[in-house]
């Protein structure tokens, strides 16, 4: 009888600890991750440039390094955030555009859960011309 009893006792424990340990879990916040940049889209003249960007997230986060075109580069890859509120600071150079017409990029940047995408546009010398003869 005895054994029955200690058993009984035991269970009720094991029970009073699951309901607890799922309270506690019940009361935790969920947090929504995001990803944002200061920009969509860089617009960068002919002779090219450096400039400079911030993301914000609160999530770890990285660029799509085959994602970035030849002519350009980024001084930061990835951030690490475990939902914290992190800002990052990103310089972009971009080279000149010696082609023939002007040329696009997207970056790609992402996390588990969301992807972004920075457009770099950058003018060629046709267009730049044209920019110029229409008084621009």
């Amino acid at each position: 009888m005895k054994k029955w009893f200690l058993s009984a006792c035991e269970a009720v424990v094991a029970a009073a600890v699951l309901v607890a340990s799922l309270s506690t879990a019940s009361c935790e916040k969920y947090i929504l991750p995001h990803l944002d940049c200061t920009l969509d889209t860089i617009w960068v003249p002919l002779e090219g440039g450096t400039y400079h960007v911030t993301i914000s997230s609160n999530v770890s986060w990285k660029f799509e390094l085959t994602s970035i075109p030849a002519w350009a580069s980024v001084d930061v890859t990835y951030g690490q955030s475990d939902y914290e509120e992190a800002v990052y600071p990103i310089q972009i150079d971009v080279q000149p555009n010696d082609g023939d017409s002007g040329r696009n990029g997207a970056i790609k940047y992402s996390s588990q859960t969301l992807t972004r995408t920075l457009v770099i546009s950058q003018t060629g010398p046709a267009t730049a011309q044209d920019s110029e003869a229409a008084g621009d």
